[in-house]
Formats: C-alpha cells, sequence, structure tokens
C-alpha cells in the first residue's frame, strides 16, 4: 500500500512539474499572432499589445506552429532573431503610415454545402486562411448554422495587410528555437503513440514560415439557396451578380440598391479582426492596426518531419501527423454522413405546396393562371411512386384539376408522388386516353421549387406558347403572375 501511494505521489509531482515547465515555456514563447490577434496557446494569458511585451513583431508573428486537425495555432518552434531584418524586407507599409494601409479587394467566399467547408479545410496547398475560416468547425454546427431551411453562407474578408513575415532560413537550414529542439530531443526512438501525440498537442503538426498580419474587416452573409438561378425558381442571380453584391455590402453597403438582393441575405457578423475593434472610424482603426495585428493568412508551412534530420524520429513524427489528420478527417466523414441522414430526414416531412395551371391563348382568350390554394405535399410512405392511379387521385391529389383535349377530352387532377430514397417530389397528370389506357407525364425530381410538366416548355420568363397547357407542383416558393405582366408566371424566391 505504501508503496502504490509512493508511486501515486511521484506521477503526480511528474505531471505537476510536467504541467509547470510547459506554463515556463508559455512565459518565454508567449504571445504569437493568431486569427483574432495575439494569444497564447494553451494559456489564457492576455497580451493586449505585442509592444507592451519584450518580443519583437517577427517573434510572435512567424515561426509559431499550425496543427492541421484543428486549424489551431501552437507555440513558436522556430528561431528568429538571426534572421530579423531580412524577414521584415518584405513589409508592405511601414508603421509609421499604418493609417494609409491599403485594402485589398474583398474576397467572397460562397459555400452551398456543408462539404466544401471540409474541402477548403482538407486541401494541402501550403497555405492557411484568417479569420473564421481558420477554425476547423463541428459539421453539425455548419450545418445548423449556415445551411438549415434552404441558406447557404458567404464569407466575405476585406483584408488590410500590414507585414508579410518570413522566416528565411541560413544555408539552407531552418534553426529551432531551444524548447523546441528539447521538445524533439526527447522524443523516442521507438515510436509511442500518446508522447508523439503529446509532442503535436503542444507544437501542432506544421511550422509556419510565412505569414500576412494586419486587420481584416469580415462579414458572415447568410442567403437563401433559391436567390441563384434555376430552372426550379424565377428571377434568380448568377453567381457573378451574387457576389458583387456582397462585395458591395462590405465595401459600401448603403449603396447595394437591390431590394431583391437584400430581402434575401441576412447579415450574422460584421466585425473587425485586429487592432481596436471598439473603433468605429476606419482611419482610426487602421492605426490600431500596428499594435495588435491579426493573423490574416498563412502563406507557407512545411510538416515537422521536413525539419528534422534524424531518419528514426522523422519517421515516427510523420505516422503520428498522418495518423491524427487522418482521424480528424474521419470524423468529419461521419459527421457529414449524420447531416446528410439529417437533411434527408427533413426533406421527408410533410410540406406546404401549391398548384398552378398555365393556359397558352386561344383565340380571342389570352393567357392566364391558375394558382391553387396551399395543400400539404404527403410524406413518400403515403404517396410514393408508383400508385395506381385511383389511390393516387385519393391520396395524392393537389386539389387543381386539368381539361385537356387530344386523342379525347378528360379532366383530371394534378397529383404528385414523393421519392422513397431521396424525399424529393414531382408533379403527375393524365394527359390523354388511348386504347382505353390512361396516358401520364411527369415532371422532374425536385427537392425545392416547381416540379413542370410538359419539360419540353422550362423558360418562366416567356409567355405559354398557344393552346397550351401547364401544370406544376410548387414548394419552398411564392407562385403569383408578374404585376407588370399578368401573362407570365414567377415562383418567387422567399424573403426573410
Amino acid at each position: 500500500m505504501k508503496f502504490l501511494l509512493s508511486l501515486f505521489v511521484i506521477l503526480l509531482v511528474w505531471a505537476h512539474t510536467g504541467q509547470t515547465s510547459l506554463d515556463l515555456i508559455r512565459t518565454e514563447l508567449c504571445p504569437v499572432i493568431s486569427y483574432d490577434g495575439l494569444f497564447c496557446p494553451g494559456s489564457n494569458m492576455q497580451h493586449p499589445s505585442w509592444k507592451e511585451t519584450t518580443k519583437s513583431l517577427i517573434s510572435t508573428g512567424v515561426g509559431m506552429t499550425i496543427d492541421l486537425s484543428t486549424g489551431e495555432i501552437k507555440l513558436s518552434a522556430l528561431s528568429t532573431s538571426y534572421n530579423e531584418k531580412s524577414t521584415l524586407s518584405n513589409k508592405i507599409i511601414s508603421t509609421e503610415i499604418a493609417s494609409n494601409v491599403e485594402s485589398l479587394e474583398p474576397i467572397v467566399y460562397l459555400f452551398r454545402k456543408e462539404q466544401e467547408f471540409i474541402h477548403l479545410w482538407e486541401q494541402d496547398s501550403g497555405s492557411w486562411l484568417g479569420g473564421v475560416l481558420g477554425h476547423i468547425k463541428n459539421m453539425s454546427y455548419v450545418h445548423n448554422k449556415f445551411f438549415i431551411e434552404n441558406q447557404m453562407i458567404a464569407i466575405i474578408q476585406h483584408l488590410y495587410p500590414l507585414y508579410t513575415l518570413e522566416i528565411q532560413p541560413t544555408n539552407t537550414h531552418l534553426e529551432l528555437n531551444t524548447h523546441a529542439q528539447q521538445a524533439i530531443d526527447r522524443l523516442p526512438f521507438i515510436y509511442d503513440a500518446k508522447t508523439y501525440k503529446d509532442f503535436l498537442d503542444v507544437w501542432g503538426t506544421h511550422v509556419i514560415l510565412e505569414t500576412t498580419v494586419g486587420g481584416m474587416h469580415e462579414k458572415q452573409i447568410l442567403v437563401k439557396d433559391c436567390i441563384l438561378q434555376s430552372n426550379y425558381f424565377t428571377d434568380g442571380l448568377s453567381e457573378t451578380e451574387l457576389e458583387l453584391r456582397l462585395k458591395t455590402d462590405i465595401l459600401s453597403p448603403t449603396s447595394v440598391n437591390d431590394n431583391y438582393y437584400e430581402n434575401r441575405r441576412r447579415i450574422i457578423v460584421d466585425h473587425r479582426i485586429g487592432g481596436d475593434p471598439s473603433v468605429n472610424n476606419t482611419d482610426q482603426w487602421k492605426q490600431s492596426l500596428d499594435d495588435k495585428p491579426a493573423l490574416l493568412k498563412i502563406n507557407k508551412y512545411i510538416s515537422w518531419p521536413d525539419l528534422i534530420n534524424n531518419s528514426t524520429i522523422k519517421a515516427n513524427l510523420q505516422i503520428a501527423i498522418t495518423y491524427r489528420i487522418k482521424s480528424a478527417a474521419d470524423v468529419r466523414t461521419d459527421e457529414i454522413d449524420q447531416v446528410e441522414q439529417q437533411k434527408l430526414a427533413e426533406l421527408f416531412v410533410q410540406r406546404s405546396a401549391q398548384g398552378v395551371i398555365g393556359h397558352g391563348s386561344r383565340g380571342p382568350v389570352p393567357p392566364y393562371w391558375e394558382i391553387i390554394k396551399e395543400f400539404i405535399l404527403q410524406n413518400e410512405q403515403r404517396c410514393p411512386e408508383g400508385l395506381p392511379l385511383a389511390e393516387s387521385k385519393e391520396k395524392c391529389n393537389s386539389g387543381a384539376y386539368i381539361t385537356s383535349w387530344n386523342t379525347v377530352e378528360i379532366t383530371e387532377p394534378l397529383r404528385y408522388e414523393r421519392n422513397v430514397h431521396t424525399g424529393m417530389f414531382r408533379s403527375i397528370r393524365v394527359r390523354d386516353m388511348v386504347a382505353e389506357k390512361y396516358i401520364e407525364r411527369v415532371g422532374a425530381w425536385t427537392k425545392s421549387g416547381c416540379s413542370l410538366l410538359p419539360t419540353s416548355w422550362s423558360n418562366m420568363n416567356e409567355s405559354l406558347p398557344p393552346s397550351t397547357v401547364v401544370a406544376m407542383i410548387c414548394v419552398d416558393c411564392i407562385p403569383r403572375t408578374r404585376e407588370t405582366n399578368k401573362e407570365l408566371f414567377v415562383c418567387e424566391c422567399p424573403s426573410y
């Protein structure tokens, strides 16, 4: 019993000593510049300004590490004192005239689905973005925050770069700082997963060689996904038109002057990163950037094994890093699978819908549209594909009736059916009877918008051809005729 108690005390002291040692390392290496400004990895230390520390801008803004499995900035690993002058040779603007920082063209990142975030985070281009895009998020969080209820997200970043900081090797050799070198020297030659994981927890997976620091104005804007041009909606914008409006939204919001766009977007974050965010005046804010710059972009990084000479330690680090990044990617894949199941379940529910019938001109009778009152689109169990006609007319009837004059004159209801695999819907109707057999036509499978038939006429911006009858069932849009021309039909993307 005494032996076990002694062992416990030794382990407790060892753990405390290890933590104390790490705290001392942080005291010496902190702060570093991260996405939101100065901070100390793994600590709550406050660092209001790099000028209030004994560290140079170069030692806080480059040479630190990043964990590519999370996007987190970690402790500085490189010695930055030996080559400081050359690293500052790439200054974009001097500190004396920081108020004249030139902003770059705003960059728009438009994400239509969750997987596009993964593609951004898992690219191996040797660079990494800042702002909200620097932080890897749980996919369920991404879905619930940005993509529910037929939305997509635009991230607009307007950069005000102050410096480009670069570590330039001496004689092609990159020198580690004392603490990072000691951490490398303590790694065992025989691979131990926990020991190497502990190293990566503190020192990241990659070492940063070049950064851009300064300030950023960032907006996160939710946009109705039906705002884009589509065969299933009307009056949409092209991606180029949407991007132009998003850029204008961050440059000069009052000059957007587009009600269609403004009514279908919602700004959820509008903030400045770096400097003093409480300052409203842009010029004054730019003056504050030199004291409190933020990490705008990582331009270049290399993996830890590329810095190690010992082949055994190099191989061990590669194993640990590969496992860490792959494990994080596997978790995101599982999260995406769960999100897809959630999205699929959302499509299978009952949904509000409207039937629409359009009549082309016939002799002196001008074109006109019938817009039927709302009804409930039943789920796939009640209205699956391929129901017998009588059952379909009873259970899956839109309430709209269409008279057709083909081989015989018939009047039949506009119906719908649901796909048991995807939850999508499509319109269906009887258009003729030949040899006592009903001839049916179906529209396209649709998630949101209008399932139109016949599919041969699909340009809703044009008038109906003469002597033509078209029909559709519409979901998640507002069917009406145009105010300026009642002969034209629109199914309008809903506003917020």
